[in-house]
C-alpha cells in the first residue's frame, strides 16, 4: 500500500483518544465556573468522531478543512442555541440572532477593557477550543497515527484549569487518568507502527504481543499513577501557597490582568477571590467590582477620632507610564519575627488587629501603614539602609491565606494632626529625595505648571498637598471605567487635560506626580479602602469594590501620611491639633505591652500559626505534558530556522517585541537586543556573536573597529583560531562588500572552530596557576 494512502484505524486507539479528550473536557465542567459547560463534553465527542472519519476518508486536505469549517459553523451554534431557555415562540433564527448579539456585546466589552458579565463568551471560547482539539486529534490519529499535538494542548489546558481551580476535590485524579490513558495510547500506536513494519518485512507477528504490551503498560502506568497519588504533596507548581506556585502566579499576573475582564461573569472562586498586586501596576481602564467579601478586620481596641485606616498591599516609587519599584529586595521571616526598624517618627499610634480571610489564595497581606508584628510567615519587601532602617514596601503571605484563615497583626499607623504637619520641615533625607522625587524623562511640563498654579499661594507643604488634593476632587469626574488612553499619550497628561475623568489609579498617580514636580516626596499605595465598619464590635468588612489606590506623602519627622484625592471616597479628616494618644506609647491589648515601636513581641503573645505543609519531591509524571509542549515549540522553532516551515512572517523575537509594544507592555532590554539580532542575516549574526568572545578574556569589542581590526584583535587573543578567523572574515567581507555569492557553510564551520578554540583558551586561562 502507498504510504500516502495508509490509514491508522484501530478500535482500541480510537476509544483511548476519545476517553482522553472526555477527561479533559469533564475536568472543565467540574470547576462550576458557569452553567452549560457540559456542552464541551458533547462537542469534543462529536468532533473526535468526525475527525476520525475525515482522517480515514480519501478526501484531500483542502476538502477536509472545508468540511471541518462547515461543521464547526453548524455544531457550535447548535449546541449554544440549545443552552438557551426553550420556548415554542422563539424561532431558531431569532435564537441565533440573540446569541450573536450577546457575543458581539461581550467581545466589545472585552476589547474596551470592561468586565464581561455574560458567561456566553467564555462558554463559546471553551466550546471552540475543545471542538478544534477533538477534530484535529481524530484526524491526526487516523490519517497519520500522530494525535500528539492536539493531545498536548488538551493536557496543557487541563493543567491550566488545575492551576486556576486548585481547591476542587480530587482534582489530581483527572490529571492522573489523563496521563494513564495517554501512556496506553502511546503504547498502542507504537505497537501498530511496529506491527506494520514487521508485516512489510515478512516477520511473523505473535497475535498476543499487542495484548502483552498493553498489559505491561497498564500495570506500569497504574503503578506510576498510584505512587504519585499517594505522595504527601502533589505537583508543587500546582499546589496553592507553595513558592513555585506563587512565582508562576506572579509571572502570569500581567497576562491575567489583561484577560480577567473576559471572565468577569463566571462564578469562579479563584478568578474573583482576591486581587494580587505585583511588581508593576498599570493604570488600566477600570470596571465594575462586585460585593464579594475579601476579608474582615477585627480591631482589638477602638481607634481615636480622626484616624482612618487603609489596608495597604504595597507601594510603588517609579512611574514611566506604569508604576514599579526600583531595587526592592525581599526577605523571608518567620511567624512572630520582626528584625526591622523604622525612623523615630511622631504622630503614630499602635493598633492591634486580626485579619480574617474570606477568599481563597490571598497572597498580599493588607496592613495599615507599618507592621510591627505578624503571626504568619511572610516575605517582607523593601530596602534596609546603612542605618538599619527599613523602607517598607509591602508583605506577602507565605503560604497564602485561604478562606477562613486568620492572621494577627500589630501596626504603627498615622495619627497626626494638621498643626504638626504644617510645622514639618521641607528638608528631606537624601534617601527620600533620591527615591521619591523621581519623574519620567518625558515628564510633561504642563503638569508641573498646573501644580504650581494650584499651590502658589499656600503657606506650607501640608497646605500645598491639601490644595492639590482638593483640586483633583473638585475638577476631575469619578468614573469606574474609562476608555484606554490613546496610544503614545501619557495617561496622566491625558487624564488631567483631556479626559478629565477616571478612577483611583489615575487620581492617586496624578497627585503623586504633581507633588513630586514641586519638590514634595510622594508615592503610590494600593490595596483596599477602609470598607464598612460595624461599630458594635469594631469590625471592618472589606469587599472587592473597596479595591483602591491612594497617595502617601512624606513629612519630615512624621513619615508617610495618606491623602484622599479620589472623589468617590470620603475626604481626609485630620485632627486640628495633636492629642496625647498620638504617640508610640499607645497601650495594646496583647498580654505584654510594646515599649517602643521596634521592640519585637514574644512568640507566645500571638496565637500559633497553622501547621505548614511539608514539602515533597515533584511528581514528574505530571510535568510530562509541559515538557512535550516545550519540545514541540523547540522543534517548530528549529524547523522554521532551517527553512522547513514558515510559521511567522518575521522572526519570533521581532513578533514578540511588536506585540508587547502594541499592547503597552514594558519591553526589556534583552528582548530588544534579541530582536535586533534576529533581524540580521545568518552571517551577520555569526559576526556579532564572535565579538562576544572578547569579554571572556577581559577585553571589549570596540564598535568603531572595522571587521579586519576586530578579527586582528581576536587573532591576538585566540592564536589557535587565526586560520578560521581569516576564512570567516573572507566570507563575511564577500557578503557585505561584494556581489559575489557567499559560502555560508564554510563560514558556519569557521565560526564553530573559533568558538571551540575560544572555549579552550578560556578554560586554560581560568585554570592557569598564578
Amino acid at each position: 500500500m502507498d504510504k500516502k494512502t495508509i490509514r491508522w484505524w484501530d478500535i482500541p486507539a480510537t476509544i483511548l483518544l476519545i476517553a482522553a479528550l472526555e477527561v479533559a473536557a469533564f475536568r472543565l465542567q467540574t470547576t462550576g465556573w458557569t452553567t452549560n459547560l457540559g456542552i464541551v463534553e458533547v462537542l469534543v465527542l462529536i468532533a473526535g468522531v468526525y475527525g476520525l472519519a475525515l482522517g480515514y476518508s480519501s478526501f484531500q486536505p483542502g476538502i477536509i478543512w472545508l468540511f471541518g469549517l462547515v461543521n464547526t459553523l453548524f455544531f457550535i451554534p447548535l449546541e449554544l442555541g440549545l443552552t438557551m431557555e426553550p420556548s415554542t415562540n422563539v424561532e431558531w433564527w431569532d435564537r441565533l440572532n440573540d446569541l450573536y448579539a450577546r457575543l458581539y456585546y461581550s467581545i466589545s466589552d472585552f476589547i474596551h477593557a470592561k468586565p464581561v458579565q455574560d458567561p456566553l463568551l467564555f462558554i463559546t471560547v471553551m466550546a471552540l477550543f475543545f471542538w478544534l482539539i477533538g477534530l484535529l486529534a481524530g484526524y491526526q490519529l487516523t490519517r497519520h497515527g500522530k494525535p500528539w499535538g492536539p493531545l498536548i494542548v488538551a493536557g496543557l489546558g487541563l493543567l491550566i484549569v488545575d492551576f486556576y481551580n486548585p481547591y476542587a476535590a480530587n482534582r489530581d485524579r483527572f490529571s492522573g487518568v489523563f496521563v494513564f490513558i495517554i501512556l496506553f495510547l502511546v503504547a498502542r500506536l507504537y505497537y501498530l507502527k511496529s506491527r506494520r513494519e514487521w508485516i512489510e518485512k515478512g516477520t511473523t507477528v505473535d497475535p498476543e504481543i499487542g495484548f502483552d504490551l498493553g498489559r505491561t503498560v497498564a500495570i506500569s502506568g497504574l503503578a506510576l499513577v498510584l505512587v504519585a497519588w499517594n505522595m504527601p504533596v502533589l505537583v508543587e507548581a500546582l499546589t496553592p501557597g507553595t513558592t513555585i506556585q506563587k512565582e508562576l502566579a506572579r509571572q502570569w499576573e500581567t497576562l491575567r490582568d489583561k484577560l480577567q475582564n473576559a471572565v468577569a461573569g463566571l462564578k469562579s472562586p479563584v478568578v474573583s477571590s482576591s486581587d494580587y498586586y505585583g511588581t508593576t501596576l498599570s493604570l488600566g481602564a477600570g470596571g465594575t467590582r462586585d460585593d464579594q467579601t475579601v476579608f474582615t478586620v477585627q480591631l482589638k481596641q477602638p481607634l481615636p477620632a480622626g484616624v482612618r485606616l487603609y489596608w495597604k498591599a504595597r507601594s510603588y516609587d517609579t512611574y514611566d507610564g506604569a508604576w514599579s519599584n526600583t531595587d526592592t529586595n525581599s526577605k523571608a521571616i518567620g511567624s512572630g519575627e520582626w528584625p526591622f526598624k523604622y525612623p523615630d517618627w511622631k504622630g503614630r499610634i499602635l493598633v492591634d488587629l486580626t485579619i480574617n480571610a474570606a477568599s481563597s489564595d490571598i497572597r498580599n497581606l493588607y496592613i495599615p501603614q507599618f507592621p510591627l508584628q505578624i503571626n504568619h510567615p511572610v516575605d517582607v519587601m523593601g530596602n534596609v539602609g546603612v542605618d538599619g532602617i527599613l523602607d517598607y514596601v509591602g508583605a506577602m503571605a507565605d503560604p497564602s491565606l485561604d478562606n477562613g484563615n486568620s492572621v494577627e497583626e500589630r501596626s504603627w499607623v498615622t495619627s497626626v494632626a494638621i498643626d504638626q504637619l504644617r510645622g514639618a520641615s521641607n528638608i528631606y533625607p537624601e534617601s527620600i529625595r533620591t527615591t521619591y522625587l523621581q519623574l519620567p524623562p518625558d515628564f510633561n511640563r504642563r503638569i508641573r505648571i498646573l501644580a504650581n498654579q494650584i499651590s502658589a499661594s499656600q503657606p506650607s507643604t501640608y497646605d500645598n498637598v491639601v490644595a492639590i488634593t482638593n483640586w483633583l476632587r473638585t475638577n476631575i469626574t469619578y468614573s469606574e471605567a474609562i476608555d484606554p488612553p490613546p496610544q503614545g499619550v501619557d495617561p496622566i497628561t491625558w487624564f488631567l487635560f483631556t479626559n478629565k475623568k477616571g478612577f483611583c489609579n489615575y487620581y492617586a498617580s496624578a497627585e503623586v506626580l504633581m507633588l513630586r514636580s514641586i519638590g514634595i516626596p510622594a508615592r503610590l499605595a494600593v490595596g483596599y479602602a477602609q470598607g464598612e465598619l460595624d461599630p458594635t464590635n469594631d469590625t471592618y468588612t472589606v469587599r472587592r469594590r473597596d479595591a483602591h489606590a491612594w497617595p502617601e506623602v512624606y513629612f519630615t519627622g512624621y513619615g508617610w501620611v495618606e491623602f484622599e484625592p479620589t472623589a468617590s471616597q470620603p475626604a481626609t479628616q485630620l485632627a486640628a491639633t495633636a492629642s496625647s494618644e498620638s504617640s508610640t506609647s499607645f497601650s495594646p491589648t496583647f498580654p505584654a505591652p510594646i515599649r517602643t515601636p521596634n521592640a519585637p513581641l514574644e512568640r507566645n503573645e500571638l496565637t500559633p500559626p497553622r501547621p505548614q505543609p511539608t514539602s515533597s519531591p515533584i511528581n514528574w509524571w505530571m510535568v510530562i505534558p509541559l515538557i512535550l509542549v516545550i519540545g514541540l515549540v523547540a522543534l517548530l522553532a528549529w524547523l522554521q530556522r532551517r527553512g522547513k516551515i514558515r510559521l511567522l512572517s518575521q522572526p519570533f523575537p521581532v513578533v514578540l517585541e511588536q506585540t508587547m509594544q502594541r499592547r503597552g507592555f514594558h519591553i526589556p532590554g534583552w528582548l530588544r537586543q534579541w530582536a535586533r539580532l534576529a533581524e540580521l542575516s545568518p552571517i551577520e549574526r555569526m559576526y556579532t556573536r564572535l565579538g562576544w568572545t572578547l569579554p571572556l578574556f577581559g577585553q571589549k569589542a570596540d564598535p568603531s573597529h572595522t571587521p579586519s581590526e576586530r578579527f586582528a584583535q581576536l587573532s591576538k587573543t585566540i592564536p589557535a583560531a587565526s586560520g578560521s578567523l581569516r576564512d570567516f572574515l573572507f566570507e563575511y567581507e564577500r557578503a557585505e562588500y561584494s556581489p559575489n555569492p557567499v559560502d555560508i557553510e564554510k563560514a558556519s564551520q569557521a565560526n564553530g572552530i573559533v568558538w571551540q578554540e575560544a572555549r579552550r583558551a578560556f578554560w586554560k586561562r581560568l585554570t592557569r596557576r598564578p
